[in-house]
């Protein structure tokens, strides 16, 4: 008994590659929905952290401070983009023993020189140095408020400031920007009698 083995078809071959061009197309876009949005969480990531080490720097200062000014008196229920207070010396660089220490916290101008209404970073200036951003240009600061309450020394009211920050991810390629609101409250570590 002979057999005459047969071989796929033409169309047999033809049906099997379609569905196997159909499925790695698939894959392909899965792949590379995953690959983006891996992209995406590591752009917000880096700038979470940049912004969570600016707050942080501010708010260890701000809470070794004391004498808080915010738009130029005491206390501002109403809120304002800079904080003037007087700071411990040895919590600042730049700052020496027995002598006042001033450091401004402040939202830049939009060249990021000075302090403005509408810059992308966030300021510090200790002593009148000059100004420093604390945020990296990935991360864009679009308003910054600072409350201040119990401010004025004597009115047995601790100080305690309110810190509001709001922006957004700036990033330089495809991916698309990423709002942010973070809100922080700072208590003067010194007892205010």
């Amino acid at each position: 008994m002979y057999k005459n083995p047969r071989g796929f078809t033409l169309i047999e071959i033809l049906v099997s590659t379609a569905i196997f061009i159909i499925i790695m197309v698939m894959a392909m876009g899965a792949l590379l929905s995953v690959s983006a949005a891996n992209n995406k969480a590591a752009s917000i990531k880096t700038v979470m952290d940049n912004l969570n080490f600016a707050l942080d720097s501010m708010t260890r200062s701000i809470r070794t401070g004391q004498d808080y000014k915010c738009a130029g008196v005491g206390d501002c229920p109403s809120g304002d983009s800079f904080i003037v207070f007087e700071a411990h010396p040895s919590s600042q660089p730049g700052c020496t023993s027995g002598s006042g220490c001033s450091v401004t916290y402040c939202l830049s101008n939009t060249a990021g020189t000075a302090c403005g209404p509408s810059g992308p970073y966030i300021l510090r200036n200790v002593n009148a140095t000059g100004f420093v951003a604390i945020t990296a240009a990935e991360v864009v600061i679009d308003k910054l408020t600072f409350y201040v309450k119990g401010a004025p020394l004597g009115d047995s009211i601790q100080p305690k400031i309110t810190i509001i920050i709001s922006g957004h991810t700036q990033s330089g390629s495809t991916l698309p920007s990423t709002t942010f609101n973070v809100q922080t409250s700072v208590t003067q570590r010194i007892y205010d009698q």
